[in-house]
């Protein structure tokens, strides 16, 4: 434990917990259930039809295929092969699903108005990211005028359009695609959860008892481990220290999670998250967040609820992305590049930044290493990005805020514009399709 340099505060309150019989954070994957809203339900109406279209899915091999009364096929994707259930269901939008896309209003009344959609089953394989991406496809592929996906195991709404664009890359969705957090609120208090990733193989995660404040800053704190979750498929057992990331001290995020059962009894008087609502949600492999806050409480089971960090985590964090999620924002920024000229040229008003991934100074070297920092965009060429560095690098000390630099397409990671209609990242790019 001594590689971490711990947080440091006096004022939180911790608790001491036995953890005799620990949990682990990895399970059985359990199937995800996501559906595809048509624009015009006359589309979905014969499943053989349906079936035929998943011939056209990029990069998909149908295997097999079995219509009738349980229709499903065996497909091959990336040399792994998964069964892929289908079904024609009746269809009301739910309500308490969170839309995470911000959708024309003709899509909208479509959702409200809708029917029926085509669901589709499957369960992940090893790559969690590879497995949603290929469902994402398929849904395209058999609605191929969609209004939106409805995805059952994130209890989220997603745009049709992103899907489209999705389904047509070579590069997966972000791994926040693949869960939901909500934020269930009662007087104030706010109790925040995850859906969608017991089908990655691991536990829900929760904050209890966070407020008005600081539920936003303590959702970004939830999105970094579960996006490593998503990535690394697979989590830590209950109790041990995990590092999310560092704070501008340059303390370290040392977290870990307890069970439900571990946790909740030392939240006396919850308004809301307590034992009653985890009868129906959450009511097996989940935890609750906390933070060690120095290798004397982690050889002691001492823990500390990371609401009472809250102002610590809101003061530019640096949290921690996995080396794959890095890879991956890198390769749909470059892939998109088309969309990024096209918005530095345009003549509306915009700012726009570009994230560079720097050498850091030898004294910080760990492996492959780099400092990932945004630049405000100036110019582009055929081949390079020229910036002005916005913000003082942590492991960089030859740079300063300001330095105008050139670097190749190949140390961009990823890219934003902000305009007055709205924010337009590599993932967001269906927006200029509304």
């Amino acid at each position: 434990m001594g590689i971490f340099n711990f947080l440091k505060k006096s004022d939180s309150k911790p608790f001491s917990v036995s953890l005799e019989n620990t949990k682990s954070g990895t399970i059985e994957k359990e199937p995800s259930y996501m559906m595809a809203v048509p624009k015009d339900t006359s589309t979905i109406t014969d499943m053989e039809v349906i079936v035929e279209r998943i011939k056209d899915t990029n990069d998909v091999k149908v295997l097999a295929k079995r219509t009738g009364h349980n229709p499903s096929v065996v497909v091959s994707y990336k040399d792994v092969e998964y069964d892929i259930q289908l079904s024609i269901e009746d269809y009301t939008l739910p309500e308490l699903f969170c839309i995470n896309h911000q959708l024309t209003e003709a899509d909208m009344q479509v959702l409200k108005n809708a029917k029926k959609g085509v669901s589709t089953k499957l369960t992940f394989g090893e790559n969690n990211m590879d497995s949603f991406h290929l469902q994402i496809k398929v849904l395209a592929a058999i609605v191929p005028d969609m209004a939106g996906v409805i995805d059952i195991s994130g209890e989220r709404i997603l745009s049709g359009k992103w899907a489209a664009l999705a389904a047509s890359s070579s590069v997966p969705p972000a791994p926040l695609y693949l869960y939901g957090i909500q934020a269930v609120n009662n007087n104030k208090e706010f109790w925040l959860h995850t859906h969608g990733l017991h089908r990655c193989g691991c536990i829900e995660l929760e904050i209890l008892k966070a407020n008005n404040d600081n539920y936003g800053d303590l959702g970004n704190l939830v999105s970094t481990l579960a996006d490593i979750i998503v990535s690394n498929g697979e989590f830590i057992k209950e109790g041990e220290p995990f590092y999310a990331g560092s704070l501008q001290d340059g303390f370290e995020i040392v977290a870990t999670w307890l069970s439900i059962e571990n946790a909740l009894p030392n939240y006396p008087g919850l308004k809301i998250g307590g034992k009653k609502d985890h009868e129906d949600s959450h009511a097996e492999n989940a935890g609750a967040i906390f933070l060690y806050m120095n290798e004397t409480d982690y050889n002691n089971h001492v823990f500390t609820p990371a609401s009472t960090l809250a102002k610590e985590l809101s003061d530019n964090p640096l949290f921690m992305k996995t080396s794959k999620e890095t890879e991956r924002m890198k390769a749909l920024a470059v892939e998109r590049l088309s969309y990024l000229k096209n918005l530095l040229d345009s003549p509306m008003e915009k700012a726009i930044l570009v994230k560079i991934g720097l050498e850091v100074d030898e004294e910080f070297k760990n492996g492959d290493m780099k400092e990932h920092i945004w630049f405000e965009l100036k110019s582009m060429t055929d081949t390079t990005l020229t910036g002005e560095l916005t913000q003082e690098p942590y492991y960089v000390k030859a740079l300063h805020t300001g330095s105008i630099q050139t670097y190749p397409y190949e140390d961009l990671t990823d890219w934003v514009v902000y305009t007055k209609k709205g924010v337009i990242t590599p993932d967001s790019v269906y927006l200029l399709e509304n």
